[in-house]
């Protein structure tokens, strides 16, 4: 069987387009999709064949397929939570994506798949700040991969979906201007921290910051509480749970029998 690798990320808005654009353009490979493909909906590789694929969401589905086939790869974007809860879609830019709930739920369900030695944590943030550094990486944790272009220069080499080009705000080439925006959206950050709970442990361990006075910041802010696009993620229900439960089980046996 050949390899697959599958980029999955902390919550939508966390880099995983730019990081799939960036792999699809500048490493050989057999197959991929051009934009979002479920992993229990992928077909397996072919013999010798490489395929490179990403959905976000997938990381609470990876842990069966991961188990099932030793041919598949995992890439794990992470990004800070304070900035996932203020980034917008180019489908609507007037509204906040995604939630601090949401962010929270697969932070404790995924610490299984990031274990896994077959995964590969990066950060977005380390992605849009030294790109090339980020590609050396992965290029030794899966080395199987072989390089074509750098990854500073992914923009050159690929044709852009459509899809791929809402979710970047049309942006091709690499910028750092989303890192620490938050500061700019204070009342919604401040808003989800109260609606969910504080995230400086989470920061600290995951070293966006050294300590919790990064809250001085936001002292006397009025939080502001908008119902975020992905609204039903705004909080994680019971019901929820249980659709998830059988959730994971059903795509992992349609991973193992049918692709």
């Amino acid at each position: 069987m050949g390899t697959h690798v599958h980029i999955v990320g902390c919550s939508p808005r966390s880099g995983t387009t730019l990081l799939h654009e960036m792999m699809i353009s500048c490493y050989e490979h057999d197959r991929h999709y051009p934009h979002e493909r479920a992993i229990h909906k992928t077909p397996k590789p072919e013999v010798n064949e490489t395929v490179i694929s990403k959905r976000p969401t997938d990381c609470i589905f990876m842990d069966r397929p991961m188990a099932q086939n030793s041919s598949l790869y995992c890439i794990y974007v992470l990004r800070d939570p304070r900035d996932v809860v203020v980034s917008t879609h180019g489908r609507s830019l007037d509204q906040y994506y995604t939630s601090l709930a949401w962010w929270k739920f697969v932070d404790q369900q995924t610490r299984a798949l990031r274990a896994n030695p077959r995964t590969l944590v990066v950060k977005y943030e380390d992605l849009t700040l030294n790109p090339n550094e980020v590609q050396q990486r992965i290029s030794r944790v899966f080395p199987f991969l072989q390089q074509k272009h750098p990854f500073s220069e992914y923009y050159l080499h690929g044709d852009m979906s459509e899809e791929s080009k809402l979710a970047m705000k049309n942006r091709e080439q690499v910028t750092t201007s989303s890192i620490g925006n938050w500061r700019q959206h204070k009342e919604r950050l401040v808003g989800q921290l109260q609606l969910h709970g504080n995230v400086s442990e989470e920061l600290i361990d995951y070293e966006y910051e050294k300590n919790n006075q990064w809250e001085v910041e936001i002292k006397g802010v009025t939080g502001a509480y908008f119902k975020s696009v992905m609204y039903r993620r705004d909080r994680i229900s019971f019901f929820f749970l249980i659709k998830l439960f059988f959730r994971k089980r059903a795509y992992g046996l349609r991973y193992r029998f049918f692709c």
